[in-house]
Protein backbone atom coordinates (compact mmCIF):
# COMPACT_ATOMS: atom_id res chain seq x y z
CA UNK A 1 0.00 0.00 0.00
CA UNK A 2 0.93 3.22 -0.85
CA UNK A 3 0.63 6.52 1.13
CA UNK A 4 1.42 10.00 0.48
CA UNK A 5 0.27 12.70 2.69
CA UNK A 6 -1.80 15.74 1.76
CA UNK A 7 -0.96 19.11 3.34
CA UNK A 8 -1.94 22.72 2.47
CA UNK A 9 -0.23 25.16 4.21
CA UNK A 10 -1.41 28.64 4.30
CA UNK A 11 -0.65 31.72 6.30
CA UNK A 12 -2.60 34.85 5.97
CA UNK A 13 -1.21 38.32 6.81
CA UNK A 14 -3.96 39.41 9.05
CA UNK A 15 -2.97 36.48 11.81
CA UNK A 16 0.82 37.21 11.60
CA UNK A 17 0.59 38.62 15.24
CA UNK A 18 -0.67 35.56 16.71
CA UNK A 19 0.77 32.51 17.33
CA UNK A 20 -2.72 30.57 17.67
CA UNK A 21 -4.47 32.16 14.59
CA UNK A 22 -1.07 31.02 12.91
CA UNK A 23 -1.46 27.54 13.94
CA UNK A 24 -4.80 27.43 13.41
CA UNK A 25 -4.08 28.42 9.73
CA UNK A 26 -2.20 25.52 9.24
CA UNK A 27 -4.71 23.38 8.04
CA UNK A 28 -4.78 19.63 7.00
CA UNK A 29 -7.23 17.91 5.00
CA UNK A 30 -8.09 14.65 2.57
CA UNK A 31 -8.89 14.75 -0.73
CA UNK A 32 -10.25 11.68 -2.48
CA UNK A 33 -7.45 9.38 -4.54
CA UNK A 34 -6.78 10.80 -8.09
CA UNK A 35 -4.36 10.67 -10.41
CA UNK A 36 -0.95 11.05 -9.01
CA UNK A 37 0.29 14.30 -9.34
CA UNK A 38 3.78 16.30 -9.41
CA UNK A 39 5.21 16.91 -6.02
CA UNK A 40 6.83 19.49 -4.57
CA UNK A 41 9.79 19.23 -1.54
CA UNK A 42 11.01 21.88 0.35
CA UNK A 43 14.59 22.85 0.96
CA UNK A 44 15.70 23.69 4.97
CA UNK A 45 15.52 27.36 5.85
CA UNK A 46 18.05 28.98 7.54
CA UNK A 47 16.89 29.39 11.37
CA UNK A 48 15.38 32.07 12.53
CA UNK A 49 14.74 33.56 9.24
CA UNK A 50 11.53 35.96 8.99
CA UNK A 51 9.54 35.66 6.01
CA UNK A 52 8.36 39.06 4.02
CA UNK A 53 4.76 39.38 5.45
CA UNK A 54 4.67 37.54 8.39
CA UNK A 55 5.60 38.46 11.95
CA UNK A 56 8.57 36.17 13.47
CA UNK A 57 6.04 33.77 15.73
CA UNK A 58 4.21 32.84 12.44
CA UNK A 59 7.45 32.72 10.46
CA UNK A 60 8.35 30.03 12.94
CA UNK A 61 5.27 27.57 12.53
CA UNK A 62 6.02 27.75 9.12
CA UNK A 63 10.25 27.04 10.08
CA UNK A 64 8.41 24.53 12.27
CA UNK A 65 6.72 22.65 9.67
CA UNK A 66 9.17 23.21 6.92
CA UNK A 67 12.16 21.52 9.32
CA UNK A 68 10.60 18.88 11.11
CA UNK A 69 7.93 17.68 8.67
CA UNK A 70 3.92 18.36 8.21
CA UNK A 71 2.99 15.30 10.36
CA UNK A 72 5.15 16.67 13.34
CA UNK A 73 3.33 19.81 12.98
CA UNK A 74 -0.52 18.33 12.85
CA UNK A 75 0.68 16.36 16.14
CA UNK A 76 1.51 19.90 17.83
CA UNK A 77 -1.96 21.42 16.46
CA UNK A 78 -4.10 18.17 17.78
CA UNK A 79 -1.94 18.94 21.10
CA UNK A 80 -3.45 22.55 21.17
CA UNK A 81 -7.03 21.39 20.89
CA UNK A 82 -8.58 24.45 22.79
CA UNK A 83 -6.65 26.53 19.97
CA UNK A 84 -6.15 24.67 17.07
CA UNK A 85 -8.84 24.16 14.53
CA UNK A 86 -8.13 21.01 13.03
CA UNK A 87 -10.04 18.34 11.07
CA UNK A 88 -9.63 14.82 11.78
CA UNK A 89 -7.12 12.97 9.30
CA UNK A 90 -7.78 9.72 7.72
CA UNK A 91 -5.51 7.53 5.37
CA UNK A 92 -7.09 6.47 1.86
CA UNK A 93 -5.24 4.16 0.32
CA UNK A 94 -3.73 6.63 -2.26
CA UNK A 95 -3.00 10.17 -1.39
CA UNK A 96 -1.51 13.11 -3.10
CA UNK A 97 0.95 15.63 -1.73
CA UNK A 98 -0.08 19.60 -2.38
CA UNK A 99 1.64 22.21 -0.62
CA UNK A 100 0.98 26.05 -1.06
CA UNK A 101 4.56 27.36 -0.03
CA UNK A 102 5.09 31.37 0.05
CA UNK A 103 7.62 31.81 -2.72
CA UNK A 104 11.23 32.80 -2.38
CA UNK A 105 13.85 34.14 -4.11
CA UNK A 106 16.28 31.32 -5.58
CA UNK A 107 18.95 34.16 -5.90
CA UNK A 108 18.83 34.92 -2.41
CA UNK A 109 21.40 31.86 -1.26
CA UNK A 110 19.42 29.27 -1.71
CA UNK A 111 19.29 26.47 -4.03
CA UNK A 112 16.46 25.84 -6.21
CA UNK A 113 16.99 22.19 -6.91
CA UNK A 114 14.33 19.42 -5.25
CA UNK A 115 17.01 17.19 -3.62
CA UNK A 116 14.29 15.25 -1.68
CA UNK A 117 11.04 13.94 -1.84
CA UNK A 118 10.11 12.54 1.78
CA UNK A 119 7.06 10.42 2.63
CA UNK A 120 6.09 8.62 5.76
CA UNK A 121 7.65 5.62 7.55
CA UNK A 122 6.88 2.38 5.23
CA UNK A 123 6.80 -0.76 7.46
CA UNK A 124 5.97 -4.52 6.70
CA UNK A 125 2.46 -4.85 5.07
CA UNK A 126 0.50 -7.87 7.86
CA UNK A 127 1.28 -11.14 6.28
CA UNK A 128 -2.73 -13.21 6.78
CA UNK A 129 -1.21 -16.34 8.17
CA UNK A 130 -2.03 -18.44 10.21
CA UNK A 131 -0.75 -19.14 14.03
CA UNK A 132 2.72 -20.02 14.20
CA UNK A 133 3.78 -18.71 10.83
CA UNK A 134 6.62 -16.51 11.00
CA UNK A 135 5.53 -13.08 8.79
CA UNK A 136 7.74 -11.76 6.42
CA UNK A 137 10.42 -9.00 7.53
CA UNK A 138 10.09 -5.48 7.71
CA UNK A 139 10.78 -2.92 5.02
CA UNK A 140 13.59 -0.54 7.02
CA UNK A 141 12.26 3.13 6.41
CA UNK A 142 15.83 4.40 5.83
CA UNK A 143 16.78 1.64 2.65
CA UNK A 144 13.16 3.16 1.52
CA UNK A 145 13.96 7.23 2.37
CA UNK A 146 17.58 6.05 0.17
CA UNK A 147 16.15 4.47 -2.50
CA UNK A 148 13.35 7.81 -3.00
CA UNK A 149 16.83 10.33 -2.46
CA UNK A 150 17.58 11.40 -5.37
CA UNK A 151 21.04 14.03 -5.76
CA UNK A 152 20.47 17.35 -6.37
CA UNK A 153 19.47 18.59 -9.99
CA UNK A 154 18.95 21.88 -11.67
CA UNK A 155 15.52 22.59 -11.85
CA UNK A 156 13.90 25.27 -14.19
CA UNK A 157 12.82 28.77 -12.36
CA UNK A 158 9.37 28.77 -12.06
CA UNK A 159 7.77 32.25 -11.90
CA UNK A 160 4.32 33.04 -10.05
CA UNK A 161 1.41 30.65 -11.37
CA UNK A 162 3.87 28.60 -13.37
CA UNK A 163 3.78 24.68 -12.74
CA UNK A 164 6.92 22.93 -12.91
CA UNK A 165 6.59 19.27 -14.02
CA UNK A 166 9.13 16.86 -11.54
CA UNK A 167 9.96 13.19 -12.95
CA UNK A 168 8.48 10.12 -11.12
CA UNK A 169 9.18 8.56 -8.19
CA UNK A 170 8.89 4.85 -7.89
CA UNK A 171 9.24 2.50 -4.84
CA UNK A 172 12.37 -0.24 -6.06
CA UNK A 173 10.90 -3.49 -6.68
CA UNK A 174 13.76 -5.28 -4.30
CA UNK A 175 12.48 -2.95 -1.39
CA UNK A 176 8.40 -3.87 -2.58
CA UNK A 177 7.01 -6.14 0.09
CA UNK A 178 4.24 -9.44 -0.63
CA UNK A 179 1.89 -10.66 1.17
CA UNK A 180 1.64 -14.00 1.52
CA UNK A 181 -1.02 -16.67 2.41
CA UNK A 182 -0.62 -19.69 4.54
CA UNK A 183 -1.00 -23.26 2.52
CA UNK A 184 -2.92 -25.74 3.00
CA UNK A 185 -1.68 -28.84 1.49
CA UNK A 186 -2.80 -32.41 1.15
CA UNK A 187 -0.19 -34.70 0.17
CA UNK A 188 -1.27 -38.17 -1.77
CA UNK A 189 1.18 -40.47 -1.41
CA UNK A 190 0.93 -43.29 -4.14
CA UNK A 191 4.01 -46.29 -3.79
CA UNK A 192 3.97 -48.98 -6.40
CA UNK A 193 6.60 -51.78 -5.63
CA UNK A 194 7.59 -53.93 -8.78
CA UNK A 195 9.93 -56.59 -9.34
CA UNK A 196 11.68 -55.15 -12.41
CA UNK A 197 15.10 -53.63 -13.96
CA UNK A 198 18.89 -54.60 -14.34
CA UNK A 199 20.55 -54.72 -11.43
CA UNK A 200 24.05 -56.30 -10.11
CA UNK A 201 24.44 -59.48 -8.06
CA UNK A 202 22.70 -60.12 -5.98
CA UNK A 203 20.13 -57.56 -5.85
CA UNK A 204 19.40 -53.96 -5.82
CA UNK A 205 16.12 -51.62 -4.81
CA UNK A 206 15.36 -48.34 -6.32
CA UNK A 207 13.18 -46.63 -4.13
CA UNK A 208 14.20 -42.71 -4.85
CA UNK A 209 12.25 -42.28 -7.84
CA UNK A 210 9.09 -39.50 -7.14
CA UNK A 211 7.23 -37.82 -9.17
CA UNK A 212 4.72 -35.28 -8.43
CA UNK A 213 1.11 -35.13 -10.59
CA UNK A 214 -2.66 -33.89 -10.04
CA UNK A 215 -1.57 -30.39 -8.71
CA UNK A 216 -3.81 -27.79 -8.30
CA UNK A 217 -3.41 -24.68 -6.03
CA UNK A 218 -6.84 -22.99 -5.42
CA UNK A 219 -6.67 -19.65 -3.74
CA UNK A 220 -8.98 -18.95 -1.21
CA UNK A 221 -10.37 -15.93 0.51
CA UNK A 222 -10.36 -17.38 3.75
CA UNK A 223 -10.56 -15.92 6.59
CA UNK A 224 -7.42 -16.56 6.77
CA UNK A 225 -6.59 -16.12 3.16
CA UNK A 226 -4.23 -19.41 1.96
CA UNK A 227 -3.76 -21.32 -0.97
CA UNK A 228 -5.07 -25.05 -0.99
CA UNK A 229 -2.29 -27.08 -2.95
CA UNK A 230 -3.56 -30.66 -3.52
CA UNK A 231 -0.89 -33.16 -5.36
CA UNK A 232 0.14 -36.71 -5.43
CA UNK A 233 3.50 -38.03 -5.03
CA UNK A 234 4.11 -41.07 -7.04
CA UNK A 235 7.10 -43.46 -5.41
CA UNK A 236 7.57 -46.14 -7.94
CA UNK A 237 9.52 -48.29 -6.10
CA UNK A 238 11.67 -51.23 -8.46
CA UNK A 239 13.97 -54.45 -7.43
CA UNK A 240 15.31 -57.08 -8.98
CA UNK A 241 17.93 -59.97 -7.81
CA UNK A 242 20.61 -61.98 -10.39
CA UNK A 243 23.11 -63.60 -9.96
CA UNK A 244 25.41 -66.15 -12.17
CA UNK A 245 26.24 -68.60 -9.45
CA UNK A 246 23.52 -71.89 -9.69
CA UNK A 247 20.16 -70.98 -6.88
CA UNK A 248 19.07 -73.43 -4.88
CA UNK A 249 14.80 -73.32 -4.19
CA UNK A 250 15.11 -76.81 -1.29
CA UNK A 251 17.00 -79.38 -0.16
CA UNK A 252 15.37 -81.05 -3.13
CA UNK A 253 16.74 -79.11 -5.61
CA UNK A 254 18.05 -81.14 -8.81
CA UNK A 255 21.06 -78.90 -8.67
CA UNK A 256 22.11 -80.83 -5.44
CA UNK A 257 24.43 -83.64 -5.39
CA UNK A 258 26.38 -85.92 -2.91
CA UNK A 259 29.43 -84.17 -3.86
CA UNK A 260 28.35 -80.00 -3.79
CA UNK A 261 25.93 -80.71 -1.11
CA UNK A 262 28.05 -79.65 1.78
CA UNK A 263 29.24 -76.56 -0.02
CA UNK A 264 25.70 -75.76 -0.87
CA UNK A 265 24.81 -75.85 2.66
CA UNK A 266 27.33 -73.50 4.27
CA UNK A 267 26.91 -71.26 1.14
CA UNK A 268 23.25 -70.94 2.78
CA UNK A 269 24.09 -70.94 6.50
CA UNK A 270 23.52 -67.15 7.82
CA UNK A 271 26.66 -65.67 9.34
CA UNK A 272 25.32 -64.18 12.09
CA UNK A 273 28.28 -61.81 12.81
CA UNK A 274 28.24 -60.52 9.54
CA UNK A 275 25.04 -57.96 8.99
CA UNK A 276 22.53 -59.80 11.07
CA UNK A 277 22.97 -63.49 9.35
CA UNK A 278 24.47 -62.81 5.42
CA UNK A 279 25.27 -65.95 3.98
CA UNK A 280 28.47 -66.22 1.94
CA UNK A 281 27.10 -67.33 -1.46
CA UNK A 282 30.34 -68.74 -2.82
CA UNK A 283 29.18 -70.94 -5.38
CA UNK A 284 25.23 -71.10 -4.32
CA UNK A 285 22.37 -68.83 -3.44
CA UNK A 286 18.65 -68.87 -3.27
CA UNK A 287 16.84 -66.43 -5.50
CA UNK A 288 13.54 -66.64 -3.86
CA UNK A 289 14.97 -65.90 -0.48
CA UNK A 290 17.26 -62.47 -2.39
CA UNK A 291 13.62 -61.81 -3.44
CA UNK A 292 12.33 -61.17 0.13
CA UNK A 293 15.55 -59.50 0.77
CA UNK A 294 14.84 -56.85 -1.53
CA UNK A 295 11.01 -56.76 -0.88
CA UNK A 296 12.38 -56.32 2.29
CA UNK A 297 14.48 -53.08 1.61
CA UNK A 298 11.45 -51.81 -0.49
CA UNK A 299 8.75 -52.34 1.90
CA UNK A 300 10.73 -50.21 4.25
CA UNK A 301 11.38 -47.50 2.45
CA UNK A 302 7.99 -47.14 1.40
CA UNK A 303 6.95 -46.85 4.92
CA UNK A 304 9.95 -44.16 5.36
CA UNK A 305 9.01 -42.36 2.37
CA UNK A 306 5.20 -42.49 3.50
CA UNK A 307 5.99 -40.72 6.89
CA UNK A 308 8.47 -38.71 5.01
CA UNK A 309 5.65 -37.17 2.55
CA UNK A 310 3.94 -36.67 5.85
CA UNK A 311 6.49 -34.23 7.70
CA UNK A 312 6.75 -32.78 4.13
CA UNK A 313 2.92 -32.16 4.46
CA UNK A 314 3.25 -30.71 7.49
CA UNK A 315 6.35 -28.51 6.22
CA UNK A 316 4.91 -27.22 3.12
CA UNK A 317 1.12 -26.54 5.25
CA UNK A 318 3.42 -24.03 7.85
CA UNK A 319 5.00 -22.01 5.14
CA UNK A 320 3.51 -19.13 3.37
CA UNK A 321 2.85 -17.32 -0.62
CA UNK A 322 2.50 -14.54 -2.25
CA UNK A 323 1.30 -16.07 -5.47
CA UNK A 324 0.71 -19.60 -7.61
CA UNK A 325 4.13 -19.66 -8.87
CA UNK A 326 5.97 -19.48 -4.78
CA UNK A 327 3.28 -22.33 -4.02
CA UNK A 328 4.75 -24.46 -7.38
CA UNK A 329 8.40 -23.13 -6.04
CA UNK A 330 7.46 -24.95 -2.28
CA UNK A 331 6.19 -28.26 -4.04
CA UNK A 332 9.27 -28.86 -5.92
CA UNK A 333 11.05 -28.78 -2.87
CA UNK A 334 8.69 -31.99 -1.45
CA UNK A 335 10.33 -35.28 -3.06
CA UNK A 336 14.13 -33.71 -2.01
CA UNK A 337 12.54 -33.73 1.59
CA UNK A 338 11.20 -36.90 1.68
CA UNK A 339 14.71 -38.20 0.49
CA UNK A 340 16.26 -36.92 3.04
CA UNK A 341 13.73 -38.12 5.40
CA UNK A 342 14.13 -41.80 4.37
CA UNK A 343 18.39 -41.44 4.17
CA UNK A 344 17.92 -40.68 7.90
CA UNK A 345 15.41 -43.13 9.11
CA UNK A 346 16.73 -45.88 7.07
CA UNK A 347 20.45 -45.11 9.15
CA UNK A 348 23.95 -46.94 7.99
CA UNK A 349 24.38 -49.81 5.04
CA UNK A 350 25.27 -51.89 8.10
CA UNK A 351 21.89 -51.08 9.82
CA UNK A 352 19.69 -51.36 7.04
CA UNK A 353 21.31 -54.45 5.63
CA UNK A 354 21.27 -56.11 8.94
CA UNK A 355 17.53 -55.44 9.25
CA UNK A 356 17.03 -57.03 5.88
CA UNK A 357 19.10 -60.16 6.46
CA UNK A 358 17.68 -60.75 9.76
CA UNK A 359 14.32 -60.71 8.53
CA UNK A 360 15.43 -63.90 5.94
CA UNK A 361 18.50 -65.24 8.46
CA UNK A 362 16.12 -67.99 10.14
CA UNK A 363 14.90 -69.14 6.49
CA UNK A 364 18.58 -69.26 5.09
CA UNK A 365 19.16 -71.44 8.32
CA UNK A 366 16.15 -73.91 7.68
CA UNK A 367 17.57 -74.58 4.24
CA UNK A 368 20.86 -75.42 4.96
CA UNK A 369 19.68 -77.72 7.59
CA UNK A 370 17.54 -79.55 5.86
CA UNK A 371 20.68 -79.65 2.70
CA UNK A 372 23.17 -81.12 5.30
CA UNK A 373 19.69 -83.57 6.39
CA UNK A 374 19.29 -84.96 3.50
CA UNK A 375 22.83 -84.84 2.48
CA UNK A 376 23.50 -87.02 5.55
CA UNK A 377 21.31 -90.17 4.11
CA UNK A 378 24.20 -91.10 1.66
CA UNK A 379 23.05 -92.13 -2.00
CA UNK A 380 21.68 -95.20 -0.98
CA UNK A 381 19.94 -94.14 1.96
CA UNK A 382 17.68 -91.10 0.17
CA UNK A 383 20.54 -88.80 0.03
CA UNK A 384 22.11 -86.90 -3.05
CA UNK A 385 22.90 -89.01 -6.26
Amino acid sequence: MHFDPIVEVALHESEQHSPTKARSALRTFVQKPEARQPAASVQPEPRGRVHPGLGREASSVLHLQRTIGNHAVQRLLQADRDDAATEAVTQPSSFSFHAVIPRRDPHAGESAGIRRLSSPAIGSRDADAEEGVEEPGAVDPAEVTAAFTAPASDVPHAEAGETVSLPDMQMPEALQMVDKDAIASTITYSPTITQAGVVSPFGATNWSTFNVTGTTVTPSPGPPPSFIAKFTLENPITFNVTSPKTSIASENDPALTNTNFPTAASDLTPNMSVQGGKPPRTQFWARDLTVRHERFHSTEREGFARAGAAQAQTWLSSQTAGSVADVQALIAQVPGRVITASQAAVGTVDQKESRAYGDGASLYQARADAIRAKGAKGPTGGGYP
